[in-house]
């Protein structure tokens, strides 16, 4: 391994070695050269929420990161450690880079401590054999719950059978589970209703899909770390839910859940751009469903009311609309990019259910035939 500048961040004194290796090499030379000037090495390395950062260093481009022999480069002061989740130590090399030869490597060693769940949890081996499912098993289910990321050297992927159905009253099973803790591996969460005590939860990068914590009564607050979930159910009868004012409920900023009272006739109405999933039902009445720019995700399970004739596809949407192709009461689907655009995003044979409905966008007229339109005064218009 190469040699690294102190972690901790420490100026190395480089300055005076550089002028006494010019010294030396003058006294032995008729005529000396000015030694090349290099990057400082990065500074003050550490880690803050997953991130590990380092002050940003004069004259640099750009950064490169090692860690157990592979190198990223990253433009930011700025590297995402989140998913080193193997309990051991990892180490960091961090050089600078730009027009000025490279920095030395400043280094920060990270160390991942072992997770322990709580007792008497109950674990499954997956079909494919990769991971864990866990469930509630014998645990006390009282103050906090903590699910480990490994179980028998392998991941744990999913969780299931949390919930609680008996009423025995103040001591009633699980009644008093004030914090459950995923671990950054878990990417399926099922189960965990009726927790009455449960005030907030907070959801790894990783997690996919999760239908969990109806009638979690106190349940004020809903975390979602990443920007991968396709699926969010099962909140009615929390504090969330019932806080929502009229209009669409959005949980941390990221996912349109559904609407408190009347919804829009264009489906969507004003949504944040912070949102990239739509999981929710099509109201009654809804015409058309105007799914805005930036959306990744529309859970498939979404259901189509007879009303609905229309939608309005985003570029950014990364699942195929499956339910919509299966519903067929769409007479017009339009798309905010190009054919060629849609066919990179999406294979033929994935997205064209029905091409004939398909329209794409074209700022001005095209000489082409096809299905075109744009937009002239806000309002959907074909060529």
């Amino acid at each position: 391994m190469r040699n690294c500048t102190n972690p901790i961040g420490k100026k190395v004194r480089r300055g005076a070695a550089i002028f006494a290796a010019a010294v030396l090499s003058c006294l032995s030379a008729a005529a000396c050269t000015k030694p090349p000037e290099v990057l400082a090495a990065p500074e003050n390395l550490r880690v803050e929420e997953d991130l590990l950062l380092w002050d940003e260093v004069k004259g640099a481009a750009g950064y490169r990161v090692t860690v157990n022999g592979e190198t990223t480069e990253t433009a930011e002061p700025a590297f995402d450690v989140y998913w080193y989740i193997e309990p051991q130590t990892y180490r960091f090399e961090v050089t600078a880079f730009g027009d000025l030869p490279d920095s030395p490597a400043a280094c920060y060693d990270y160390t991942v401590e072992e997770i322990v769940g709580s007792n008497g949890l109950n674990y499954y081996l997956l079909e494919d054999k990769s991971s864990y499912s866990v469930e509630r098993g014998y645990t006390s289910m009282r103050g906090v719950l903590t699910i480990p990321p490994f179980y028998n050297g392998l991941p744990v992927k999913r969780a299931s059978s949390f919930s609680v159905t008996l009423d025995y009253g103040d001591n009633a099973y699980g009644k008093r589970l004030t914090e459950v803790r995923f671990p950054k591996t878990m990417e399926m969460i099922y189960g965990f209703q009726g927790l009455v005590s449960l005030t907030s939860v907070t959801l790894p990068r990783g997690v996919v899909i999760v239908s969990a914590f109806r009638n979690c009564s106190s349940l004020a607050e809903i975390r979602i770390l990443g920007d991968k979930l396709t699926r969010i159910g099962s909140l009615e009868g929390t504090a969330w839910y019932e806080n929502q004012k009229d209009g669409p409920m959005i949980v941390d900023g990221k996912v349109l859940y559904g609407y408190k009272g009347a919804v829009p006739e264009d489906g969507v109405g004003e949504i944040p751009s912070s949102v990239y999933l739509i999981d929710w039902e099509c109201g009654e009445n809804v015409t058309r469903l105007a799914i805005p720019e930036g959306i990744k995700f529309v859970y498939d399970g979404t259901k189509l009311k007879e009303t609905l004739k229309s939608i309005v596809v985003p570029k950014s949407l990364q699942t195929p609309l499956l339910e919509f192709a299966k519903e067929k009461v769409l007479e017009e689907i339009f798309y905010r990019g190009t054919r060629e655009e849609l066919d990179a995003q999406f294979p033929p044979n994935i997205y064209r259910f029905a091409d004939e409905l398909w329209y794409f966008y074209s700022e001005t007229r095209p000489e082409e035939e096809g299905n075109f339109w744009h937009y002239v005064d806000g309002e959907i218009v074909k060529w």
